[in-house]
């Protein structure tokens, strides 16, 4: 255990794992969190948009958007390395359904569950992204599994992982505000809190979003941007008695929902509203026959509701990445963009180290060769003014200094080829393009790489794309290192050489 532990706490240092916050977009802004280690009080930023960048949760101005995340991520100290994030889309965008399976084996799950997507997709299939997650169990008759599907158009997603790439954030998972939300509430309650099937009112900047959750995982949500309710309502602002009327017919909405489906009501009705939330309160009192309260969440106390999705993606982030089975709606995996960030993390992290360990080596023995300079130079005043020192100790000065310039001469040979390497791992990982790289093992100029694909054609053009290159030569790739896996992916070994710079 301790053996375990300790190599655990030395993998770390060799390569530790990045920060990942949450980031979210909507039509009056930008905004991240992120949650550090030891440190309860989360690191929060957010920085308003001009009108006409983001309209009802949909990218209008690409570019201005990416300037205004440039200026937002100088606002949050971020350096030349990129954050990770997990990108919190509006949640206008994002169509959700849940729906029932019979029980299969795992590996006909994930078909089956794409299946049942393309059926509830309310648009063209191949032009969206979409994703699922297991959300509970039931045995009515038949052995039943739960599950939450999602799915968004291509083109709205890649407007907002794009230019969040292009401003110096990259998107480890992508998801939405309904479901991060009840991660929110699911960590924050106590463990031992009765209550397993919730409504919630969640008002803020954005909008209003109603979702239901049961026993932690969100099985319904849906949301009113404040432009569509103004829209509603004739373009002007709703007044009092209008937003009230608003609330209460919606919830009522919910509640049916959930009553049509499970046969009984829900264990508790939640209002997060932050400043409105006594108001919503006393205007739903004594009319769904459920407990109306607000949602208060011990575990964090003095975060305001506004910012809770937000926090539910920051907690999403500070998982280990084996364990986040939430859906993503992205063109990655979870696991595959976490490790692509990882290895850039490493191989920034250890050139940094590198250069500025050899910039202290050099810096040293530079302040040594001038002392020795002018040691020699004070036996040469010494003799120029008649008062002769040993011939012999000149001479062994001289050999001194000339051996300590050639060793100075080694040490920034060795800087420079140390940055060699790192532009070669830079290099491969630029052409890794659907590759995911286990172990880099350098040599000198020679390189030998491990790591495993989805087919073996897979393998085969990583190779080619290795040769044509031009950065590096005798590329081999023997059939014997090809080897196929239990689980369908397929492992390999390729050897190559670094180019001399010419």
């Amino acid at each position: 255990m301790r053996g375990n532990l300790f190599l655990s706490r030395v993998q770390k240092m060799i390569n530790p794992a990045p920060e990942i916050g949450g980031l979210a977009f909507s039509d009056a802004g930008i905004r991240f969190l992120l949650m550090q280690p030891g440190v309860k009080k989360p690191t929060t930023s957010a920085l308003r948009l001009p009108p006409g960048i983001i309209e009802k949760g949909k990218v209008k101005d690409s570019a201005k958007l990416v300037a205004a995340l440039k200026k937002f991520r100088s606002q949050i100290g971020g350096g030349r390395a990129m954050q990770n994030i997990i990108l919190l889309l509006p949640e206008e965008i994002v169509y959700t359904q849940p729906f029932s399976m019979p029980f299969l084996e795992e590996s006909k799950m994930e078909e089956s569950a794409l299946l049942n997507l393309q059926m509830l997709s309310p648009t063209d299939f191949s032009h969206v992204y979409s994703g699922w997650q297991k959300i509970g169990e039931r045995f009515l008759g038949t052995a039943q599994v739960d599950l939450l599907g999602a799915v968004a158009e291509r083109e709205f997603v890649d407007a907002y992982t794009k230019t969040a790439e292009e401003a110096g954030f990259i998107a480890t998972a992508v998801e939405f505000p309904g479901l991060a939300l009840a991660r929110s509430i699911s960590e924050g309650l106590p463990k031992d809190d009765p209550r397993q099937s919730l409504c919630i009112i969640h008002v803020s900047g954005e909008g209003v979003l109603f979702l239901i959750a049961q026993k932690g995982n969100l099985y319904f949500s849906q949301s009113h941007s404040w432009l569509t309710l103004r829209e509603e309502y004739g373009g002007k602002d709703l007044s009092q008695n209008d937003f009230q009327a608003f609330i209460a017919s919606e919830a009522q909405k919910v509640l049916n929902f959930y009553q049509s489906r499970w046969g009984k009501p829900v264990d508790s009705l939640f209002v997060a509203a932050d400043e409105m939330t006594g108001k919503i309160i006393d205007g739903l009192k004594d009319t769904f026959g459920v407990p109306v309260e607000a949602l208060t969440l011990p575990a964090f106390q003095g975060i305001p509701h506004a910012w809770l999705p937000l926090l539910g993606s920051a907690l999403r982030g500070t998982m280990p990445r084996n364990e986040d089975s939430f859906l993503s709606l992205a063109d990655h995996s979870v696991r595959e963009r976490y490790e692509e960030t990882r290895v850039i993390a490493f191989i920034h992290a250890w050139r940094s180290v590198a250069v500025a360990t050899f910039a202290i080596l050099t810096l040293f023995f530079g302040i040594g060769d001038a002392f020795i300079i002018q040691k020699l130079n004070d036996v040469k005043k010494n003799i120029l003014d008649g008062n002769p020192a040993d011939k012999a100790e000149i001479v062994r000065l001289q050999a001194e200094a000339k051996e300590f310039n050639s060793f100075a001469s080694r040490i920034e040979n060795a800087n420079n080829e140390a940055v060699s390497v790192s532009e070669s791992l830079n290099n491969i990982l630029t052409l890794s393009q659907g590759v995911a790289l286990i172990r880099v093992s350098v040599e000198g100029k020679d390189l030998l790489i491990n790591g495993f694909t989805k087919s073996e054609p897979e393998v085969i053009a990583f190779k080619e794309r290795l040769e044509k290159s031009g950065i590096f030569s005798e590329v081999l790739l023997p059939l014997a290192n090809i080897k196929a896996n239990p689980d369908g992916t397929y492992s390999f070994g390729v050897s190559l050489t670094a180019k001399e710079d010419e």
